[in-house]
């Protein structure tokens, strides 16, 4: 996943984001990211995440494909935050 290539930031207010996908199979779904948390052994990060809005009446956030993009999401936006604070 790549930022403005795959999906968008976007402000929703009270310095919160909300992820828009722009290609894909969820194209237009937007999402966002709540609570993340390391596991006691540090070896695991686990997320929230809730869909704002969609064009798929089907798609729920049980959905295994979405929460695989949704972690390739996450993933992509920790690893720019790391290389912009080096």
């Amino acid at each position: 996943m790549t930022e403005n290539e795959d999906y968008q930031l976007v402000p929703s207010g009270d310095d919160l984001w909300h992820i828009r996908m722009l290609k894909g199979e969820f194209v237009e779904t937007v999402f966002s990211f709540g609570s993340l948390r390391v596991s006691a052994d540090g070896e695991n990060l686990t997320y929230d995440f809730g869909i704002e809005y969609t064009p798929d009446d089907e798609l729920h956030v049980t959905n295994e494909t979405f929460q695989a993009m949704a972690g390739k999401v996450l993933t992509d936006i920790l690893e720019n935050v790391i290389t912009k604070e080096n």
